[in-house]
């Protein structure tokens, strides 16, 4: 029986959007848009929708909150989510809570959304025969066995359309290649070649910046897991409370708001590696549950009564001491030495300044094929400009300063933009002068930024954005450096 095409439901706030997505698809699909949340239920409701696709950011909510509506009301309706952004946490989140069928990231293709759509159709279709197949068990054994058929085909459907977002996920973050060969880089080299093949568990020490999720993704890459599952948690984005959920998921029930049971992030990386960043950012009441884990492999998830048993690799990162931690009552000491096994530390930028023009050459050609400029000259004078500065935010730092200086840049040769001379020593500026440890360096610094933006922390023109950090890890390296929350004057 050939099926009808269902109705296609695209939401979106900006308007321009579904216009154009409207012009390119009216020929083929029944279109039919929606700027809010609200409107897009309501059409729901009146006509029958097979594929809902939504913008990941809306100004009422989130596409990851519309969709597990979508979800919860009408499961047979398919979910994709397109987005600018596309980041881990937002495709394990639309996996996990809305159940999407796809997720797609702008500027979308044509011919890569009409596919996407077509498979969406597909599977619409499948449900739909599959609810007919059910309907009519009890009338012969024939149409049990058809029915059996395609649930195993829609299965099979959906269990390779999981895979392909697992490998997603792990794509995410892209492949960075090691860059130095300087005494330090090479000694970081050999540990992670000395402890991939194993299963040890291994703590990768670092300042922000340095690159410590680039070790663990390169341990995991040349382990025997690397065709499973790489999955990371940033300790210090979530609170407390929602850790555990998000590594150990939960039941239905549980609590309120979990309709349906939920895996965990440890439960998705079975048999595979998960990196958990910040770890010295963890609720010290969570600790003793991460420590269960590394001594039994197993958890509960919240509202479970049975223990899971997972086969999980654990390497976790940290810029904290974490025997300073200790000693303040925030680490806890037993699960510190399950961590150190085997622990690397990774040189901060300013003590492997003879990486920094191979770092540069690389940054260079990198932007080169992502922006379409190409740099063919870098005087000495930005050479030694680049080689003096002490790179408080390390590579990543360095990486963003080159980008912003690629795009200002003319006529092939590099200009440096927004290189904060405070921190570079040929100047003789004040901090320089001081003669500061480098603890309390980066404390004088980190004020100077603050005020520079009056206290803005997040957001545009704010301090993080001109430390190029996470204002999470900002305000965990004000807290670890004492500095004082001001209140922004205009506030």
């Amino acid at each position: 029986m050939n099926l009808p095409n269902p109705n296609i439901l695209y939401l979106d706030d900006e308007e321009d959007n579904l216009t154009v997505f409207k012009s390119t698809f009216r020929q083929k699909y029944n279109v039919i848009t929606a700027t809010t949340a609200q409107a897009a239920m309501s059409l729901l409701q009146q006509v029958q929708v097979g594929v809902v696709l939504s913008d990941f950011r809306l100004k009422e909510t989130t596409g990851i909150d519309f969709l597990k509506a979508v979800s919860d009301l009408y499961p047979n309706t398919v979910r994709i989510l397109i987005s600018a952004y596309g980041e881990k946490e937002t495709v394990i989140r639309s996996i996990n809570e809305a159940k999407v069928f796809s997720f797609i990231t702008k500027p979308w293709d044509k011919d890569d959304i009409e596919r996407v759509i077509n498979s969406a159709i597909n599977l619409y279709h499948l449900k739909f025969k599959n609810e007919e197949l059910i309907t009519n068990l009890t009338k012969s054994i024939d149409e049990l066995t058809n029915a059996n058929k395609e649930i195993k085909l829609l299965k099979a459907k959906l269990q390779k359309e999981n895979e392909y977002l697992r490998r997603e996920i792990d794509n995410t973050r892209g492949n960075i290649e090691w860059i130095g060969a300087g005494e330090k880089m090479q000694l970081v080299k050999q540990k992670i070649s000395q402890v991939a093949k194993l299963n040890t568990v291994v703590l990768i020490k670092g300042e922000t910046g340095t690159g410590k999720d680039l070790v663990a993704r390169s341990i995991h890459t040349f382990s025997h897991r690397a065709a499973a599952p790489f999955v990371t948690l940033n300790c210090s984005a979530l609170p407390g409370n929602l850790i555990e959920s998000e590594l150990f998921g939960f039941e239905k029930g549980s609590f309120t708001g979990a309709v349906n049971n939920k895996e965990g992030l440890f439960e998705l990386a079975d048999g595979g590696t998960i990196f958990l960043d910040e770890i010295g950012e963890m609720s010290i009441e969570f600790q003793a549950k991460l420590l269960r884990v590394l001594q039994n492999g197993e958890f509960y998830r919240i509202g479970g009564l049975k223990p899971i048993n997972v086969d999980v690799r654990i390497i976790a990162a940290t810029n904290r001491n974490l025997e300073d931690s200790i000693n303040t009552g925030k680490f806890r000491s037993d699960l510190f030495y399950r961590l150190n096994i085997f622990p690397i530390s990774l040189p901060p930028l300013r003590e492997r300044q003879e990486d920094i023009p191979e770092l540069v050459k690389h940054f260079l050609d990198k932007f080169h094929k992502k922006l379409g400029i190409e740099i063919t000259t870098v005087s000495d004078k930005v050479m030694r400009m680049l080689l003096n500065h002490t790179w408080p935010g390390n590579i990543r730092e360095l990486e963003g300063l080159i980008e912003r200086s690629v795009i200002l840049s003319t006529n092939g040769e590099l200009n440096l933009h927004e290189l904060n001379t405070e921190t570079v020593s040929p100047n003789g500026n004040d901090i320089m002068k001081q003669k500061l440890s480098f603890i309390d360096m980066q404390r004088e610094y980190i004020i100077h930024i603050l005020n520079s933006v009056n206290w803005k922390i997040s957001g545009k023109g704010s301090a993080a954005e001109i430390l190029q950090l996470n204002h999470n890890t900002l305000r965990s390296t004000m807290t670890r450096l004492k500095i004082t929350m001001k209140v922004p004057e205009n506030e």
